[in-house]
């Protein structure tokens, strides 16, 4: 099979157009051809009745010389006398839908024939004069056969040629020049609609791929807000009972600024744990399998929240140690 592209369809169907329009004239050649082969079978058969019936008369006249002539046999004088051909033929061309068909024309010339023409001078010159007339014109008739019957020859022959061609043109070469045209358009329409849903997977993910960012930027901004709003709140919202003096059941004066720094800090921390598991939730639902990356993130950043508030709280422990 050529290749599947636009020059080789275009190309094919140049091809296609010609072979039909091929096909058409050889058609139209066929049918002429038999019109004329149709005729030309009634014209042999009334030109054979015709050359019959003259080759009869002609023969009888022949036998009415011979009794003109005492009953001798004139054939070996009339041999004897002729010289030069005073009959003959030219050849000619008849052209019928493209075929040239060959047409034999007789010619007769009457000074050729003058040694002939004394032929029974004292008896029956008549009677041999009539014969020879009869017999020229059976060799019209059979010169006039002669044509018809080569141009039925020639007729066959071509009619039988054409039909062919014809035939090969309707039922092997247009349905195969169809069929690769066909199978070209169809791996064209094939490649395009691969091609449309390559964009489109493409366009897709590239969606996606936006999507995920734009989630994901908005989540670690997010909680930038949330870690940056606890830090500004955190100094303003620890209570006064905080920072009055250390309980009387304490035992060491280090005890209760320990624990009320950890109190703080603890219920600090389990904010942040409550917002950042919302968070997660959320993008876990949007993105589904990206949601467990963002969540494994959060759990780093909420192991970091730990730490970093387990040495603010040994810093303010250290700072209340140092106040006491």
């Amino acid at each position: 099979m050529p290749a599947a592209n636009r020059m080789t369809l275009q190309v094919f169907k140049g091809r296609l157009g010609g072979a039909k329009k091929g096909w058409s004239l050889l058609k139209k050649k066929r049918d002429a051809l038999k019109a004329r082969f149709q005729a030309l079978l009634k014209d042999i058969v009334d030109t054979k009745l015709a050359v019959g019936a003259s080759l009869k008369t002609a023969s009888f006249a022949l036998a009415k010389s011979h009794w003109a002539m005492a009953g001798d046999d004139i054939t070996s004088t009339v041999v004897e006398r002729a010289k030069r051909a005073s009959i003959t033929c030219s050849l000619s061309g008849d052209n019928v839908a493209g075929v040239s068909l060959p047409t034999f024309k007789m010619q007769q010339r009457e000074d050729k024939d003058s040694s002939s023409a004394t032929l029974g001078l004292g008896h029956g010159g008549a009677v041999i004069n009539a014969c020879r007339g009869e017999y020229a014109k059976a060799v019209a008739m059979l010169v006039h056969l002669a044509t018809l019957q080569t141009h039925f020859k020639t007729l066959d022959e071509e009619i039988k040629m054409t039909s062919r061609r014809v035939n090969a043109l309707e039922y092997v070469l247009i349905p195969r020049i169809e069929f690769i045209c066909h199978h070209i358009t169809q791996e064209m329409d094939e490649e395009a609609r691969e091609e449309f849903f390559r964009v489109k997977k493409v366009v897709e993910k590239k969606k996606q791929k936006i999507a995920r960012e734009k989630l994901a930027q908005d989540l670690e901004d997010a909680m930038k807000e949330q870690a940056k709003a606890a830090k500004n709140s955190a100094p303003a919202s620890i209570p006064r009972e905080l920072v009055s003096e250390p309980a009387k059941t304490s035992s060491s004066p280090k005890a209760q600024p320990e624990s009320s720094g950890g109190g703080f800090l603890a219920r600090l921390e389990s904010k942040i744990e409550s917002v950042a598991e919302a968070v997660v939730e959320r993008v876990e639902d949007v993105v589904g399998m990206d949601g467990e990356a963002d969540s494994a993130a959060a759990d780093g950043g909420k192991k970091k929240g730990k730490k970093k508030g387990k040495k603010d709280s040994a810093l303010d422990q250290k700072d209340d140690d140092i106040v006491w």
